[in-house]
């Protein structure tokens, strides 16, 4: 379309070139059965891959069986949902798009499923709303989960999939809570300072490296600013994605907590805070694709995502 050259552009995230910078961001459809790709989610994301999309990334994907985020939800915790997924990848890839799957721990935000056992997180804190309080998870539990991280992701590559996104946002879930402040009152070498409470995200992220190889897509969801008091803010982020900078991501994605103002306004606040940083910026609203051109024509932000974008044709 020649009225937006820019967002048609293509762009290369480490060895692997994108057709444009279309991207459509995680989007929860609840068209999963018991974890399972659906002929209904192979539909979904076809039709979307035909539309012209250029990357995907799915809806949250859990990567062990115990705690589930939402009933409709995919994952991908043994070797059986491989070839569901197989034919996802290859639905989108017959458009020459990507895709990447959310891998997810819900940790203390899983869904109350009769049976579920005590829910896990950082400390015993839980969201406000929780009937009782998580217990902290122990480290041996942590080697697990980081080696289930590393299991699904294997699954991912063994399907055909481009990358993973590896969600460690806005306090949601096991990763973003170990991120926060708010939730993480650990005070071992997962606690404490913003280092420590990074150091499970980063060894999560090494660990997928080292089972999926140097050619595959590590984007790692994070929050620009949660605007909460005692939350992480703009300045600890900044930190965050130099330390994930550091380590050779290919790409890292910012999700920020609340919507403030227009997509540009948005963009151009967060620009200048992270201009050294190859990042994304959400906006998972309606959005005019005019503005969404502007920003990458402005080189404000390298790939704008969007939910349902606006088109004037």
């Amino acid at each position: 379309m020649n009225k937006y050259p820019h967002l048609f552009s293509p762009i290369k995230i480490g060895n692997t070139t994108v057709k444009n910078r279309i991207f459509m961001p995680p989007l929860s459809t609840n068209l999963g059965n018991k974890g399972y790709v659906t002929d209904e989610l192979v539909a979904h994301y076809g039709a979307r891959a035909k539309g012209g999309v250029g990357l995907f990334v799915t809806e949250v994907v859990t990567v062990e069986p115990t705690y589930v985020y939402l009933p409709g939800d995919m994952s991908i915790h043994d070797d059986s949902f491989i070839p569901g997924w197989k034919k996802l990848v290859d639905a989108v890839h017959e458009y020459d798009a990507k895709i990447l799957p959310q891998l997810f721990h819900p940790a203390y935000m899983a869904f109350p499923i009769p049976g579920t056992p005590q829910l896990i997180a950082p400390s015993n804190v839980g969201p406000y709303y929780a009937k009782e309080a998580p217990r902290p998870v122990t480290k041996e539990e942590l080697k697990t989960i980081i080696r289930q991280f590393g299991e699904a992701a294997g699954r991912v590559k063994q399907a055909g999939g481009d990358g993973v996104e590896i969600h460690a946002a806005h306090a949601h879930g096991l990763l973003g809570g170990f991120l926060s402040p708010q939730y993480n009152k650990r005070t071992d070498e997962y606690g404490g300072d913003i280092n420590g409470r990074l150091r499970l995200t980063l060894e999560v992220i090494e660990e997928v490296r080292k089972v999926c190889g140097e050619d595959f897509i590590i984007d790692v969801r994070i929050s620009g600013d949660e605007y909460s008091d005692g939350g992480l803010n703009i300045n600890d982020m900044i930190y965050v994605s130099k330390k994930l900078e550091a380590m050779q991501k290919a790409l890292v994605k910012l999700q920020k907590a609340e919507a403030k103002g227009s997509a540009m306004t948005d963009a151009k606040e967060q620009a200048f805070f992270y201009k050294d940083t190859v990042m994304v910026i959400m906006a998972e609203l309606r959005k005019p694709a005019d503005e969404l051109e502007m920003i990458v024509d402005k080189e404000l932000w390298p790939i704008p995502t969007y939910g349902e974008l606006m088109f004037e044709v």
